[in-house]
């Protein structure tokens, strides 16, 4: 049974990579600077993290297929308030870890949605997606 499960994670695993690619190639296409990718640590995971201006977005990036939004709704639907909650104590250690880096940023939360058809792929951009929670004001983290 587990030899079947292999191929979906793979296949799951090259998808959801396939999507970051995309999310990554549209943020720069507007001027954002990337700065981190998939960074991971025992709390969570960030899928990419960039830089414009003054601000520093902490990325989620949720891929789906156009019948899977058909059938399911939007991607950004999934991204639940634990999932929230992790990127940002996620968010926060790599605030912590490079402060000197970017003490003149403020931290944003955004939600890229792909959604992969068969001849492109459509992607939405959701800003302050959810709101930086209150440690990172207690912590004056921005």
């Amino acid at each position: 049974m587990s030899a079947r499960k292999e191929p979906l994670k793979s296949y799951k695993k090259f998808f959801g990579a396939e999507g970051e690619r995309l999310a990554a190639k549209y943020l720069e296409s507007r001027g954002y600077t990337c700065v981190c990718k998939n960074f991971t640590t025992r709390r969570g995971e960030i899928d990419l993290i960039f830089r414009k201006d003054q601000t520093l977005a902490f990325c989620e990036v949720k891929t789906m297929t156009e019948d899977s939004v058909k059938e399911f709704g939007r991607a950004a639907n999934k991204v639940t308030p634990e999932k929230m909650r992790r990127i940002a104590l996620t968010a926060q250690l790599f605030l912590e870890r490079n402060r000197s880096f970017f003490a003149d940023c403020t931290p944003r939360f955004d939600v890229l949605e792909v959604t992969i058809c068969r001849t492109h792929a459509n992607i939405r951009h959701t800003k302050n997606a959810f709101p930086a929670p209150a440690v990172f004001i207690k912590k004056r983290l921005f």
